[in-house]
């Protein structure tokens, strides 16, 4: 089977088993490394992909062609990659529905007669 002739012929790592995939938002699974190893997160990288090994912080790297991976010893361990957006995505639609209202607001005063 073809499993067994990669192993053959070509010296793996080790392995790896997907326990959870939403939304391409998180990614969790457990690794088996023979030896210490880059594990790699097919998805396009970003500043914003946060990883742990064993629920301790990693550091996501940008290997080519531009994925997300992280270093990771020889071992059994627990591997998590989470899309953490920005804050500033939230704050913008925020200012997104209230400038409308704020633009409305002005109007109306600067076209308010005056008393005097």
């Amino acid at each position: 089977d073809l499993e067994n002739t990669l192993q053959h012929n070509i010296d793996l790592p080790g392995r790896v088993w997907v326990e959870n995939l939403s939304t391409s938002q998180t990614a969790a699974g457990k690794v088996y490394l023979n030896r210490p190893a880059l594990v790699i997160l097919k998805t396009n990288y970003h500043p914003n992909w946060r990883a742990w090994i064993n629920e301790a912080p990693a550091d996501v790297l940008r290997v080519t062609p531009g994925f997300a991976a992280i270093e990771c010893p020889s071992g059994e361990h627990g591997v998590t990659f989470r899309y953490e957006g920005s804050q500033a995505k939230g704050i913008l639609f925020v200012i997104g529905l209230l400038f409308p209202l704020l633009v409305i607001s002005a109007n109306r005063i600067l076209r308010q007669p005056d008393e005097n």
